[in-house]
């Protein structure tokens, strides 16, 4: 785990939240109309059945993308049940959240940087 602490609170820009997915099945959201810059992807993943281990998997992909027909690289790979966050880079553009689940509940949110 990587902590950082910014040198004074004029460093720090406030997160305002893009986008969020709850469910226990796949889904996407519409589309998301980015500003380049950095994003933060925080998830939550709870075991739903108790078998003690999940799948989950978050992309954030540019607007036509079929992640069938064209793959994708995940920005999260979970298989233990969890919380976390992890910071994007992006570029202006648009994109749509997905997340890719079994065996779990899961809160999804993605917040941008002003």
């Amino acid at each position: 785990e990587v902590t950082e602490e910014p040198a004074d609170d004029s460093e720090v820009g406030e997160w305002v939240t893009v986008a969020t997915l709850t469910g226990n099945a796949d889904q996407q959201s519409d589309t998301l109309k980015l500003t380049g810059g950095k994003f933060r992807l925080s998830y939550d993943f709870t075991d739903s059945t108790g078998a003690g281990t999940i799948v989950g998997a978050i992309y954030l992909l540019p607007e036509g993308t079929d992640i069938m027909t064209d793959g994708g690289i995940p920005e999260v790979m979970a298989s233990k049940p969890g919380a976390g966050e992890s910071m994007l880079r992006k570029d202006d553009g648009e994109y749509f959240l997905k997340v890719m689940a079994a065996n779990a509940d899961y809160t999804v949110t993605l917040e941008a940087q002003k």
